[in-house]
C-alpha cells in the first residue's frame, strides 16, 4: 500500500504479518511515518493501527508494505451509511452534498453532487481509504465507519 493513500482515521486490513493482526481483520489507521525504513527487507514507511476487534483498544506498529485496502462491495457501501437506488448504483448524503457510487468492471466510479449539480467524479479503485479520503477531502467530515467495527 502507498503510505501517500493513508491519514489517520482509515481503515485498513493487513497481510497478517505485523504481531497482533490478523489477515483480513479491520484496523484504524492513528498515524503514518514515512521516515522509517528498514532497507535489508526494502521496507519504507510505517503506520500505527488501533486494533477495533475486543474489549481493549491497543495499538500496533505495521510496515505500510504490510497494509491492504479493505474492498468495496454493496454490502459495505450500505454499512456506511449509503442506501440502495438500485441494483448497481448507492447514495449517500452528507450536508449539502450528494454522493452516487456506481460499480463498473473493476473500480467504482463515484459522482458528486452539490444542490443538484454534478461537481466532479472520482473513480475509487483502491478501496474503502480512498473512498474514505474523497470524501474527507470535499466534506472536512469522516465517513461514519462504526458499523464495521466489531466489539
Amino acid at each position: 500500500m502507498d503510505i501517500r493513500q493513508l491519514r489517520a482515521g482509515n481503515l485498513v486490513t493487513t497481510n497478517g504479518k505485523p504481531a497482533g493482526t490478523t489477515k483480513g481483520g479491520i484496523y484504524k489507521v492513528l498515524d503514518t511515518n514515512s521516515a522509517n525504513r528498514l532497507d535489508e527487507l526494502g521496507l519504507v514507511g510505517c503506520a500505527t493501527l488501533e486494533i477495533l476487534d475486543g474489549d481493549y483498544k491497543t495499538c500496533v506498529g505495521a510496515w505500510v508494505d504490510y497494509l491492504d485496502p479493505i474492498k468495496l462491495n454493496f454490502s459495505l457501501l450500505e454499512k456506511i451509511g449509503f442506501r440502495s437506488i438500485g441494483c448497481l448504483k448507492d447514495e449517500l448524503k452528507i450536508y449539502t452534498y450528494e454522493f452516487s457510487i456506481i460499480k463498473n468492471v473493476n473500480e467504482y466510479i463515484l459522482y458528486i453532487y452539490q444542490y443538484g449539480v454534478i461537481r466532479g467524479c472520482s473513480y475509487i479503485s483502491n478501496g474503502l481509504n480512498q473512498l474514505q479520503n474523497v470524501i474527507y477531502d470535499i466534506t472536512g467530515l469522516d465517513l461514519n465507519v462504526d458499523n464495521l467495527i466489531t466489539k
